[in-house]
């Protein structure tokens, strides 16, 4: 962690502070880029956060990789687990949560992401709602030349009313923007366009 310290840069936390100025949690977006998996304890040097992850059904990975996370990160909670959730956003606390995954409630609506309508969770959407929490994406990349992990927080996501559909293609939209900054990054392997039209 000593090592890590030196070598992170955080940007945009005054959004936390606006998030924290109105008395509201924080559902930070992140999109599943290649290093996903350190990104939740880069964040957490710097911030207190939680994190949600999919079980693995090898127990012995899942037991290694909470272990890690765990020696930075508050509490891993597992994404079906949405009362822990929604506790830590009634906490006025900051979550990390990767939606864009092609895993989704049987009943998930095609929208537009990139050119295609796929598949998407309308769970960000629901979950911001029912913790009174801002969605705040976070753009997070590998800088080659100083050598650093740069994360960058972005103003928070302003959703239309209680329209779900709409809202969360505003959470693809926001995904989709966070990609283009350096697709390079973002982990296109994990089978986003498994289902689409």
């Amino acid at each position: 962690v000593s090592y890590l310290k030196k070598r992170v840069m955080l940007k945009g936390t005054e959004h936390l502070e606006n998030a924290k100025k109105a008395n509201q949690g924080v559902v930070i977006l992140v999109p599943h880029y290649c290093n996903v998996e350190i990104i939740g304890i880069l964040l957490s040097i710097k911030q207190p956060i939680h994190i949600t992850y999919q079980i693995a059904k090898n127990a012995t990975f899942n037991h290694f990789q909470n272990n890690r996370r765990n020696r930075t990160i508050k509490t891993t909670i597992s994404s079906k687990n949405l009362r822990q959730m929604i506790r830590v956003l009634k906490n006025k606390e900051l979550l990390c949560y990767a939606p864009d995954q092609s895993k989704y409630e049987s009943n998930a609506p095609f929208i537009p992401f990139f050119s295609k309508k796929v598949k998407t969770t309308t769970g960000t959407v629901k979950l911001a709602k029912a913790g009174n929490a801002q969605v705040i994406p976070l753009f997070a990349y590998y800088d080659s030349d100083l050598k650093k992990y740069s994360l960058e927080l972005q103003p928070a996501l302003k959703f239309i009313d209680n329209d779900n559909i709409k809202n969360t293609t505003i959470v693809n939209q926001a995904i989709e923007t966070l990609i283009l900054k350096n697709p390079k990054q973002y982990l296109w392997a994990h089978k986003r366009f498994k289902d689409y039209l």
